[in-house]
């Protein structure tokens, strides 16, 4: 694999596609694959069961519940007033 291909150059691309910004998008996410992206947009969160590594990579991002309960949904859920 390219070593330029990551969750974040993803995203990036499909933004710009879109004429929309990295900072006006919220990440969810769980390992090491994930910090590019987590580090790139404008509000990253890292699931409770994340791998110990991405926990310590990115101590200034909140940790939400697990992803066995539906904690991405509660949590956009919650900061979109969504019922």
């Amino acid at each position: 694999m390219n070593k330029n291909v990551s969750k974040g150059e993803a995203l990036k691309h499909v933004l710009e596609q879109r004429d929309y910004g990295l900072g006006n998008c919220i990440a969810f996410g769980d390992g090491m694959n994930d910090v590019e992206m987590l580090s790139s947009v404008g509000k990253g969160c890292i699931m409770e069961n994340a791998d110990e590594r991405l926990k310590q990579a990115c101590p200034e991002l909140e940790q939400i519940g697990s992803n066995q309960n539906e904690s991405v949904a509660k949590y956009l859920q919650l900061q979109f007033g969504i019922k």
